[in-house]
């Protein structure tokens, strides 16, 4: 009886070991291939004592490092489910091509023992590219009929996120994109980004 209690215990030891090495390892790169599905790349780090954790979306730390990407919310609803199990939160992107935008950094961290978010985007766009996404997001606005029509506007937000069980929910927002209020381009690239996280 003693001899298979210490069988038992040396293979939960052995697989709880393999688990702390291994499964960062394979949920970081799964993560990766969601971000790279059309175009860039990504390095994803994501730790967790134990590592059993990241199965369930939970761990002490992710990091998200990308250039060239180009993203766009597969689904919505529930965008920041994954993001929100992590103790710290640090996406650092760049290069980066969603809706509208043509985004040259994204900055989305979330520090230990907080509950928002905070979010900083440089960039540009143009009107016109700002009047077609909302025409196909808000129904009924022709694309170009903001003035401005196809020159490139800077775009440079700052950007407080909450989620309400994994929604992203823009709390402030400051800075407007082509003359429209920032928080539905805020609310689609955020949700864009940790969709595929």
């Amino acid at each position: 009886m003693r001899r298979t209690v210490v069988i038992v215990l040396a293979v939960l030891a052995v697989l709880i070991v393999a688990s702390q090495l291994f499964l960062p390892g394979i949920a970081g790169r799964r993560a990766e291939h969601r971000l790279e599905r059309h175009g860039g790349t990504a390095k994803v780090s994501m730790s967790a004592l134990p590592a059993v954790r990241l199965l369930f979306h939970d761990g002490d730390k992710l990091e998200v490092r990308g250039s060239g990407l180009r993203l766009d919310p597969e689904e919505r609803g529930k965008d920041l489910e994954r993001m929100d199990g992590f103790d710290e939160v640090s996406v650092e992107l760049q290069q980066l091509r969603t809706g509208p935008l043509h985004v040259s950094s994204f900055d989305l961290e979330r520090g230990e023992g907080q509950s928002a978010y905070r979010m900083r985007m440089r960039g540009s766009t143009s009107a016109a590219e700002v009047g077609s996404f909302l025409g196909g997001i808000l129904g009924g606005l022709a694309g170009g009929s903001l003035p401005g029509g196809s020159a490139q506007v800077p775009v440079d937000v700052n950007a407080v996120i909450a989620s309400r069980e994994g929604d992203v929910r823009v709390r402030s927002a400051t800075g407007t994109i082509a003359g429209v209020p920032a928080d539905p381009v805020v609310q689609f690239v955020v949700a864009a980004v940790a969709s595929r996280i």
